[in-house]
């Protein structure tokens, strides 16, 4: 919301500033250069405003005067009653955010407050989406030499974590743990990651879970001279036969037969073919 507005010429001779505490979002932009805010009490470590600054940001209860260079300024300020977070954390890091606009951007500023201001003058139904729009605006000035981390697009949010949920669960496979400590690794609930694997398999983590805990029996067992009981401890069963009945429920065969009647090769392949099959 746009709580004040001004634009245009200021005569400081008449209407001086005195020190005080303002309680909105202000933009302030000196279209002449000539005017710009000091902060009663500066923050610890901020920067000193450059000369040529003529784009400034004042957070909310923060206490400052506005100076001016001449008798007359010509400026605009826009009052708000919030931003965005981004915004907020880039201008709160020193308490006053200021840039060197171009010409060609002042120019934008100043069409910005020409179509705000029949807005503020009489206020009609548009007029709250005028307002939001500016800020975005004059925001996405504020931020545009900012550069930011990537983010995932919010329709692969769910996928990722489903991807972190199952490479961290492979490499804590020994011990076994549950689907509210995967949940809590992905920083969702385990209501939520089990909503994600739906999406993404059409099944539960229980069944991804346990082909990948096979997948590593089979390696162990084509791979080491592990016992039954070492490689259900690895695997994160509770027992050997716990390990036994799940081997012999994925592929059909125990593990003994699998070790050393079959050829071991061939069903590592098949192994991984049956992870390859949850992805698809």
């Amino acid at each position: 919301m746009l709580r004040h507005f001004n634009y245009g010429h200021r005569d400081f001779r008449l209407l001086p500033d005195v020190a005080s505490i303002r309680y909105n979002w202000i933009f302030l932009v000196s279209f002449d250069g000539s005017l710009r805010p000091k902060l009663t009490t500066p923050k610890k470590g901020s920067p000193e405003i450059s000369k040529s600054a003529n784009f400034f940001i004042i957070p909310p209860d923060t206490k400052y005067v506005l100076i001016a260079s001449k008798p007359s300024c010509f400026r605009a300020a826009f009052h708000f009653s919030h931003v965005s977070d981004l915004l907020r954390k880039v201008v709160t890091k020193h308490g006053l955010y200021w840039q060197t606009l171009s010409e060609e951007l002042l120019q934008q500023v100043k069409k910005i407050a020409e179509e705000i201001k029949p807005h503020f003058d009489g206020p009609t139904e548009l007029s709250s989406l005028a307002f939001e729009l500016a800020l975005l605006q004059l925001s996405m000035l504020a931020l545009r030499e900012f550069k930011f981390e990537k983010v995932t697009p919010l329709d692969n949010i769910g996928r990722q974590r489903v991807v972190d949920a199952v490479a961290w669960f492979s490499e804590h496979i020994d011990e076994s743990p549950s689907l509210s400590d995967i949940a809590g690794i992905v920083h969702v609930s385990p209501t939520q990651l089990r909503r994600h694997f739906y999406e993404e398999f059409g099944k539960s983590p229980k069944p991804i879970f346990i082909k990948l805990r096979m997948q590593r029996a089979a390696q162990l067992l084509s791979t080491t001279s592990d016992t039954l009981d070492q490689i259900a401890e690895q695997c994160g069963f509770q027992t050997a036969t716990d390990f036994c009945r799940s081997f012999k429920k994925e592929f059909n065969v125990t593990p003994n037969r699998w070790r050393h009647d079959i050829n071991a090769s061939s069903n590592v392949d098949k192994a991984a073919l049956s992870l390859k099959d949850i992805w698809k």
